[in-house]
Order: structure tokens, then C-alpha cells, then sequence
């Protein structure tokens, strides 16, 4: 029973040090200057991947980011707040399989997909061809505009 116990305490311990590191060494990037999202100008720097499992992106007011590539949300930790503007041609998605999508700017591209894990706390403007809800609830304050298509998941709930 004591070895049992040693094992699960370890065990723990382990997994709140792995959680505690994952979240205190995620990388942070705020756009500094308007641009494409892979340029390192754009973010002053490294620019951050076209995949977030885990860092909070920045775009501030006054700054517009154009997505060169679809951009994907992927961890409990992802954050992308949208004080400017986020824009993306018609064939660009922008997915949050996980994560928050934040801020009261303006999103404009292709695609917007929203997963399971995903969390819309947007108060700007989102403007898309296509949105794809399989979160549980969208309940946003966000203007949005859906040219084409909206799909919404079995099990999702649509607040207008």
C-alpha cells in the first residue's frame, strides 16, 4: 500500500510539474507593425507558427496581420486576441480546435472553424464565407458575418 501511494504521489507531482513548465514557458508574440503572419517584422522578431498549442498571439489596435498560411489554435493555453485586424483571402482557415479567439477587433478571411474545445470571447467584427461551430455553446457579442455558409455540430447550441 505505501508503494502504491509513493507511485500516485509521484505520479502527480510529475504531472503538476510538466503542466506547471508547459504553461510558464509558452511563447508570447505581439505584432508590432502591420504585415504578413510569417514575417518577423511584423512580430519584431520570431514570428510565431502557423500552429498555437500553447502561447498567446497579440494583435494590437492600429496593427493588421494578414494570415499567409491558415492558422490553427491547438492547446488548453492558445490564445489569439484581436485588438486590430486579423485578414486571410478566401481560402484561409482560421481554427481554434482548442483555445481562445479574443479581443474586439476584426477578423476577415476564408474560413473560420470553431472546435469542441474552443472558446469565442470576441467582441470586434468577424467576417467569413464559411463558419464551422462544434463547440458545445456559442454565445458571442462579436458582429458576425457568414457570406456563404454556417455549420453548427450535432450537439451545439446557437445563441442569436
Amino acid at each position: 500500500m505505501k508503494t502504491f501511494t509513493t507511485i500516485r504521489i509521484s505520479a502527480l507531482s510529475i504531472f503538476a510539474l510538466l503542466l506547471f513548465n508547459a504553461s510558464t514557458y509558452a511563447a508570447s508574440f505581439t505584432a508590432v507593425a502591420s504585415g504578413d503572419w510569417s514575417s518577423s517584422t511584423t512580430w519584431g522578431g520570431t514570428a510565431p507558427s502557423f500552429t498555437n498549442t500553447g502561447g498567446d498571439i497579440v494583435i494590437a489596435s492600429g496593427i493588421t496581420v494578414t494570415m499567409d498560411n491558415n492558422v490553427t489554435l491547438n492547446g488548453a493555453f492558445a490564445s489569439l486576441n484581436v485588438a486590430g485586424t486579423l485578414t486571410g483571402s478566401s481560402s484561409t482557415y482560421l481554427t481554434a480546435t482548442m483555445g481562445t479567439i479574443s479581443g474586439a477587433g476584426a477578423i476577415a478571411t476564408g474560413y473560420v472553424t470553431l472546435g469542441t474545445g474552443a472558446l469565442l470571447a470576441f467582441s470586434g467584427t468577424i467576417t467569413t464565407d464559411y463558419l464551422k461551430n462544434m463547440a458545445l455553446s456559442l454565445k458571442s457579442v462579436a458582429a458576425i458575418t457568414v457570406n456563404k455558409r454556417l455549420t453548427v455540430g450535432a450537439n451545439a447550441l446557437l445563441s442569436i
